[in-house]
């Protein structure tokens, strides 16, 4: 089942760590494939972040998706709205959208 409206904001350069508590989908750390993506618009194929399991994605104790953004993912982007997804595929090749929603880059006052 597809969370919607997961919408968040992040300083334009900070790090973050966004936890997904996720319905409906059984042992989510033996995944085939945890991916989560930011684009520009929903009509827009050009990932501006992508992100993979067990790359910069993992899975806690609580079997929640945790989800580490660095400095240098938002350090270029504008200071808008985005689009972001986080799809899961488990080991029978069932695809799961997990979450969609908003990413609200906003300036912070001292920059790196």
């Amino acid at each position: 089942m597809t969370a919607k409206n997961q919408d968040f904001t992040i300083y334009r350069g900070d790090s973050q760590k966004l936890i997904f508590k996720v319905e409906g989908v059984d042992n989510i750390s033996n995944s085939q494939s945890i991916k989560w993506r930011v684009v520009a618009s929903v009509s827009s194929d050009e990932p501006l972040i992508e992100k993979q399991f067990s790359d910069t994605i993992n899975v806690n104790d609580e079997g929640d998706i945790v989800i580490n953004i660095n400095p240098e993912d938002t350090k270029e982007l504008e200071l808008r709205s985005f689009v972001h997804e986080l799809e899961i595929i488990d080991f029978e090749g069932n695809v799961s959208t997990a979450s969609r929603g908003k990413m609200r880059i906003i300036k912070p006052i001292i920059e790196q």
